[in-house]
């Protein structure tokens, strides 16, 4: 089984989560290697995806028993640090987003089937510059 989980990405665009996430610190720094997967601040289970004009935020999802909260803040970087994105959709199974950082971090991310336009959506946000 390959080291990978999975992701419940959604999208805020273009500054919508900017003004929240600037007076946070990020939670964990990232020390890894070119082509070492690994997983912003080595956090395995479901993550949301915040991209704004000027940051990318990685935020941990908590479950709840009605609904799921964002929990804390895995990593902030700004959207100049992601050297790369790469998006596989798959038909049947969980979609691939790939996301590399400029420190060559790369967070290959797995993207469940019901939310496969939301990860295809922020592949085209942090690809568009």
């Amino acid at each position: 089984m390959p080291n990978r989980f999975g992701i419940t990405s959604a999208i805020n665009t273009a500054g919508a989560v900017t003004g929240g996430v600037a007076g946070m610190a990020a939670a964990g720094k990232i020390n890894a290697k070119r082509g070492t997967p690994s997983t912003p601040g080595g956090h395995q289970g479901s993550m949301y995806i915040a991209v704004g004009q000027s940051h990318v935020g990685f935020f941990e999802v908590k479950r709840g028993l009605f609904r799921s909260s964002l929990g804390k803040l895995l990593l902030k970087t700004p959207r100049a640090d992601v050297t790369r994105s790469a998006f596989t959709p798959s038909r049947m199974g969980a979609s691939t987003l790939e996301v590399e950082l400029v420190d060559g971090a790369v967070f290959p991310l797995d993207v469940a089937r019901v939310h496969r336009s939301k990860g295809q959506r922020v592949h085209e946000l942090l690809s568009a510059e």
